[in-house]
């Protein structure tokens, strides 16, 4: 993405803080940086971002993982996603009618997913190309941290 290129992107023009945002990912990523964090204030457009990059990755052929730790977070997400054209699975206990594990981008529940590590002895973590923990700054501790990590342990 070049520095003065405007983002069009599903009907929407991205504004300059959100393309700057976006730049910034891309670039900190292309340079071999693992661990970013992403942010913008309440109702700066952080959705809007998220389907761009997640819809960009797709198209390179990448895998996503996008892990967040409360029910009404990852509605939200799956809805909005929808709302983008995005197709992806869902791992999420109670949450059978989106499993799709064929798709790139999965969006997981954490403690479906520790769950799922600890008490079935078959079950394999997925290595995908990039690993997303929403809502970071309230989860990094515990448990969600600990999955996190073991994704980076992982070469993600």
């Amino acid at each position: 993405m070049e520095a003065s290129e405007v983002i069009q992107w599903n009907g929407k023009t991205f504004w300059p803080h959100q393309e700057g945002g976006l730049q910034s990912l891309f670039e900190a990523m292309e340079s071999g940086k693992r661990r970013i964090v992403f942010t913008s204030p309440t109702g700066g457009g952080k959705s809007l971002c998220i389907g761009y990059a997640i819809d960009k990755w797709f198209r390179e052929g990448k895998t996503v993982d996008l892990m967040t730790n409360r029910r009404l977070l990852l509605n939200q997400l799956c809805d909005v996603m929808r709302g983008f054209g995005i197709p992806f699975g869902v791992r999420a206990a109670e949450m059978d009618h989106l499993a799709d594990a064929s798709q790139p981008i999965q969006f997981v529940m954490v403690q479906t997913e520790l769950s799922r590590k600890k008490n079935r002895a078959m079950y394999q973590q997925r290595a995908p190309s990039v690993a997303l923990l929403d809502e970071a700054h309230n989860q990094w501790g515990g448990g969600s941290g600990d999955l996190f990590r073991s994704y980076l342990a992982e070469g993600t």
